[in-house]
């Protein structure tokens, strides 16, 4: 199903894709979801709609743990 979307979703198992990001980037993201965002956004624009009206806090920040446990990365830490 993914192929159908214009742009496609990203793919998180790439080291250039959720590994780098900042985990409330990701947290906004998926609020917010990505239709509409301005042109500073590319190259993340994405058909992903906003899950901010029918997620709690806790269940966004669940499916972000969710992502990084699926694809084996770690939120970024301080070093």
């Amino acid at each position: 199903w993914a192929f159908a979307f214009n742009p496609i979703p990203a793919n998180f198992t790439d080291a250039g894709t959720i590994a780098q990001l900042q985990e409330t980037f990701v947290f906004w993201r998926v609020a917010k979801g990505g239709i509409g965002l301005p042109g500073e956004g590319f190259p993340w624009a994405s058909v992903m709609p906003p899950w901010e009206q029918h997620l709690t806090v806790d269940e966004i920040w669940k499916v972000i743990m969710f992502e990084y446990w699926h694809t084996g990365y770690y939120p970024r830490t301080w070093e």
